[in-house]
């Protein structure tokens, strides 16, 4: 199946001619492709208690058609303590290069306790392993959240202290945890309309 377009509203099939799954998406290029990368929610229905079948991962050279490259991250089945047993609540995953340490490094939110958990790998494709588990960025409960890096490296992790302000927060130098330097942004009461979610980061022209 091939696509010139992308209609809003409609389904979006990958080259296979399957549905795109990938909940909470982002996109990372990296030597002329982009990666498509989310949560599968094929077989999350609302009523049977799957919230997800793992981090899955698309490719395109055109923005318009991605191969389905399979999982960054599977879903554990066996383990129902497991952050990827189907039927944990996590979302938002989100990937950032370290050119420093050479790793990519993953981060998830669990949306039961409201902590983060982040992951390093040598591959933009996995295996990610577990570097910091459920911890609370500067001690703020974690809603959606994006991370950004500056022209000089230094990381940052802008997120939705739900739901009642914007946190941006200073990474590690390894990514893999904030160092206690951040500042508090877009005050506003948690009630309709005010609520926010969803911050995202850009960058241009200085």
């Amino acid at each position: 199946m091939k696509n010139n377009s992308i209609k809003n509203g409609q389904p979006w099939y990958d080259t296979d001619g399957n549905r795109i799954h990938a909940q909470f998406p982002h996109i990372f290029y990296q030597n002329g492709k982009y990666y498509l990368y989310g949560f599968n929610k094929e077989e999350s229905k609302g009523n049977n208690g799957i919230w997800h079948k793992g981090i899955v991962i698309y490719e395109s050279e055109d923005m318009y058609n991605f191969k389905n490259l399979g999982y960054i991250i599977p879903p554990d089945m066996d383990n129902e303590n497991s952050l990827f047993n189907p039927k944990s609540r996590i979302d938002n995953p989100n990937i950032i290069y370290n050119e420093s340490t050479g790793k990519y490094v993953l981060w998830i939110y669990n949306l039961t306790e409201r902590t983060a958990h982040s992951f390093v790998s040598d591959s933009l494709f996995g295996p990610y392993n577990l570097a910091e588990d459920g911890f609370l960025p500067c001690g703020f409960e974690l809603g959606d959240f994006e991370l950004a890096k500056d022209e000089q490296g230094r990381g940052y992790l802008f997120f939705n202290r739900p739901h009642t302000e914007i946190i941006c927060a200073r990474l590690t130098d390894d990514y893999t945890n904030v160092d206690g330097t951040y500042t508090r942004l877009l005050h506003h009461p948690e009630s309709v309309p005010f609520n926010r979610e969803a911050p995202t980061y850009m960058y241009r022209n200085g």
